[in-house]
This record gives structure tokens, sequence and C-alpha cells, in this order.
């Protein structure tokens, strides 16, 4: 089964969370389809994002997409490198990083209830 856009907020939540306090490379491995996806996971902290479901379900000509809204997300914003961008929301980086894990941790409850049962 591939993955859907609508999993990317649990492993955000992590990235964010584990960006400083971990040494080894953070990878986004579920619902990254999109650049913004990209920008999101890169954010929270990831040193790379994988999409392999998105280039199954779209084809190799949706890297060049991505790439191409990636680098435009890139210039509007002046950043000059991914490098420069990344982990710049993660918990550690918050103003307050325990109501940033309260507010996270409340984002993702909301995102699983389509999931949940009752």
């Amino acid at each position: 089964m591939l993955s859907r856009s609508d999993e990317l907020r649990l492993p955000l939540r992590w990235l964010a969370i584990l960006r400083e306090r971990t040494k080894v490379p953070l990878a986004a491995t579920s619902g990254v389809q999109t650049a913004e996806a990209v920008v999101e996971a890169i954010l929270a902290g990831a040193d790379v994002a994988m999409l392999a479901s998105a280039l199954l379900a779209n084809g190799p000509d949706h890297l060049a997409r991505v790439e191409r809204d990636l680098r435009r997300w890139l210039e509007e914003r002046e950043y000059e490198s991914v490098a420069q961008m990344k982990g710049s929301l993660s918990q550690h980086r918050s103003p307050d990083p325990e109501a940033f894990e309260r507010a996270s941790y409340l984002r993702t409850l909301r995102s699983l209830k389509p999931f949940l049962r009752s």
C-alpha cells in the first residue's frame, strides 16, 4: 500500500522533536507527495524526504515537478540552500519547546481522528 499525504503529520512531529536530540540523519518516509511536503519535512528537521509512493503513483516526471517547486519555494523566500532551512521549525528552535510539543501532540491526535473507529 502506498503512503498518502494525510500520513505526514505524525512523522513531522517526531522529526521536529528528534532534530536536535540525535546525531543520526533523519528521513521523512511517509506521506511525502509534493514539494510542499518536502519543505515541511526539511523545516521540521529531516535530512532527506523520501517520495517513493509519489513516484510510483505519478511516474518519474513527478520528481522534476517537485524539484522545480522546491527551487521556486527556496528562491521566493531567499534561502540559499536546503541546509539553511533544515530544522528551522524544530522543537529545539521553538521559543517555548514545551508548548510546541503540546500543540504538536494535539494536532497529531486530531489528524488521526478519521482513522479511529467509534
